[in-house]
């Protein structure tokens, strides 16, 4: 169906009355006149549960079973890293990371955060590291140039040689069957297989905790194309106007 342009509305309203013309361009051209842009500083976080296929070091008390959180914020990244809409043609990625470790200030917020719970293995991060942090959302091709996978990852360092890392990956399709979206967010449906880690060095005891993703659906609400609600109240508005008219 071809897109409604403005002229074409106003061109339709000529047999409608002088109110019912003022409201049906004030609603349809508002909304086409809004540009379809995604939120980028909206944060979104999605509930995972999965099983372990690995457990050593600190991590050996881990269950057979994992759940946790996986918060992200695509707007938090540097603003050359973090323009919407992501491509779906080629690599992208949204990066945060800054701290002494890197000679510059630590960044105000993560990109991607974690938690996570299994059997006596417990892990939370929200919180940069002033010594060390680099957090990060991308989508990447397994092979060639189109992305058909996505990841996010966390790593902080309390001081000089110590890191916990945390991440997960989606592997799916290319173009609309991506496992990510215009966002920059996880599309769960998409994948044929998802994974996680957790590792960490600290202190002189390591330990790594792998997993595969069972499920994982949003716990927030996921961000809308900025100008679809208006877009939708505007149809809405004119598809009362013209049953009136029928009706009148």
């Amino acid at each position: 169906m071809p897109l409604l342009q403005c002229s074409d509305i106003q061109a339709n309203e000529q047999s409608m009355n002088a109110h019912n013309k003022l409201g049906a361009s004030i609603l349809i051209c508002a909304a086409l006149g809004a540009p379809i842009a995604a939120i980028a500083d909206t944060v979104v976080t999605y509930d995972f549960t999965g099983t372990v296929i690995g457990a050593s070091g600190i991590y050996s008390s881990a269950g057979t079973s994992v759940t946790g959180t996986y918060t992200i914020d695509v707007g938090a990244g540097f603003p050359s890293q973090s323009t919407l809409p992501v491509s779906f043609t080629s690599i992208w990625a949204s990066l945060a990371y800054g701290g002494t470790n890197y000679g510059t200030t630590a960044p105000s917020a993560l990109v991607f955060a974690s938690t996570l719970m299994s059997g006596g293995v417990s892990y939370s991060n929200s919180t940069p590291s002033s010594v060390g942090s680099n957090s990060f959302v991308e989508g990447f091709p397994e092979s060639g140039t189109v992305p058909n996978g996505y990841a996010g990852g966390d790593t902080e360092s309390p001081d000089s040689t110590d890191s916990v890392y945390s991440s997960f990956e989606l592997i799916g399709g290319t173009g609309t069957s991506a496992p990510f979206d215009a966002n920059g967010l996880p599309i769960f449906a998409n994948a044929s297989s998802g994974t996680g880690v957790l590792n960490s060095s600290v202190a002189g005891s390591t330990g790594t905790l792998a997993y595969t993703i069972s499920s994982l659906t949003p716990a927030s609400p996921v961000p809308l194309p900025a100008a679809l609600p208006l877009l939708l109240f505007g149809l809405g508005g004119l598809g009362a106007l013209v049953r009136r008219n029928r009706m009148a």
